[in-house]
């Protein structure tokens, strides 16, 4: 069955302006790099539109064979649904849950990362997987409209260079597991 690695990208400079070099850190390339040692070969590799997403592949030692935009929330109703619900904190994938469940603009970028999520496993063969490198705030709801709360209910936040691992059946997410650094 074919399958999906979903990784948020490194950690980045603090205050990183864009148009200044790179965005991702040197302890974000360290990272990076540790973490692409332990990924297994890749059919494909995905990522954002925002190019630390592209950085992170490349330091994990993958080329990048397509960006993405609707891999990262640029609806400013996202940003400031999740501002209100979360004050700025790290949320856990329960509280995405919450927020998808009030069916606003949360709610609409989880079932857009599911149909794309979907749409690439269907191109990877049977046994093949995707690489796709995102952001947190996307793959937590995203991953909440795919599984049951039984899978995801006690994960907490998604970390850089975290992400979750989602088996795909027929066209359905059969199962998923979180990973951790």
């Amino acid at each position: 069955m074919p399958y999906l690695e979903l990784r948020r990208h490194t950690t980045t400079k603090p205050g990183w302006v864009v148009g200044h070099g790179t965005a991702i850190s040197r302890a974000g390339v360290a990272l990076a790099r540790r973490i692409g040692a332990g990924v297994g070969p890749v059919a494909l590799v995905v990522a954002s539109d925002v190019p630390r997403t592209a950085e992170t592949a490349l330091a994990m030692g993958f080329a990048v064979d397509e960006t993405d935009p609707a891999l990262t929330a640029h609806d400013l109703a996202i940003h400031h649904e999740v501002e209100r619900f979360g004050r700025g904190k790290r949320l856990p994938f329960a509280a995405w849950a919450e927020l998808v469940g009030h069916r606003g603009a949360v709610h609409a970028h989880a079932r857009v990362q599911r149909a794309r999520w979907l749409a690439l496993a269907a191109r990877l063969p049977d046994d093949g997987a995707a690489l796709v490198l995102s952001h947190g705030g996307t793959i937590e709801p995203g991953v909440t409209v795919c599984l049951d709360r039984g899978v995801w209910g006690a994960w907490g936040p998604l970390r850089p260079c975290e992400g979750v691992r989602l088996t795909v059946r027929a066209g359905v997410v059969v199962a998923g597991r979180v990973l951790r650094v």
